[in-house]
């Protein structure tokens, strides 16, 4: 998955989550690198949320549950 996993997301639970359902190393890796491109989008519009935290918060706003347990 390279070194733009990392750097881009940190230790997100919610990505680990998100990648480990593909079993292609190639899929995860195309994933993972759309992932951090859109992830480096969100900081230059100001959002410092990180992804466990944009997850939750999406959670919140759109289906109005109660914030939960991302893993």
């Amino acid at each position: 998955m390279g070194a733009v996993k990392s750097r881009e997301r940190g230790d997100s639970k919610a990505v680990q989550k998100f990648l480990n359902k593909y079993g292609k190393d190639i899929t995860k890796r195309a994933y993972s690198i759309s992932l951090a491109l859109y992830l480096r989008w969100l900081r230059k519009q100001g959002v410092t949320l990180s992804p466990d935290e944009l997850v939750v918060d999406n959670l919140r706003c759109v289906f109005e549950s109660p914030a939960t347990d991302i893993a």
